[in-house]
């Protein structure tokens, strides 16, 4: 997911002969980070967190609505992003940023799954990463940002099963 996926195709790049299937969920090639919130989470600002929590959600769980009873997503995913080692998040972003992908085609099948409400990868960058993709297989989350393991677990789940062949 995110800076994960960018981790996957690099492995899967690199190292072919270890990869036979590829899932990128919220992922985009290139993945751009504006300053704003470089800037900020250079100097430790909360406001780099608060920006990126509020861009990784939907509408809906913005104003607390969550699919586990008693559960805001939107607090929790603040107070994860909170725990993160003085450093850290400049550097998450600063590699997100800084990432170039192989220009090489992936032997492998492809699923990616992007979500229509996704500010922090917009779902257009996901399509077009899976353009670039030979075979990619796309699922688009409607009314789902960016922490779409929170948002919509169940339906990430089905896509995932129903890629690696496991339904049920």
């Amino acid at each position: 997911h995110s800076m994960g996926s960018l981790v996957a195709l690099d492995m899967a790049t690199r190292h072919t002969d270890r990869v036979s299937e590829l899932a990128l969920l919220g992922t985009s090639t290139p993945m751009p980070v504006g300053d704003v919130l470089l800037d900020a989470a250079y100097d430790s600002d909360h406001a780099a967190i608060e920006m990126a929590n509020t861009w990784s959600h939907s509408h809906r769980p913005r104003l607390g609505a969550s699919q586990v009873p008693g559960m805001s997503n939107f607090v929790s995913g603040e107070r994860w992003l909170e725990r993160m080692g003085e450093g850290d998040y400049f550097a998450d972003l600063a590699a997100c940023n800084a990432y170039q992908p192989a220009t090489d085609p992936l032997p492998v099948p492809v699923l990616v799954i992007a979500a229509d409400a996704d500010r922090m990868t917009p779902v257009k960058a996901g399509l077009k990463a899976a353009e670039q993709l030979s075979a990619a297989q796309i699922v688009k989350l409607d009314s789902c940002g960016h922490a779409m393991l929170n948002e919509q677990p169940n339906a990430v789940l089905d896509a995932l099963a129903h890629f690696v062949g496991t339904e049920g």
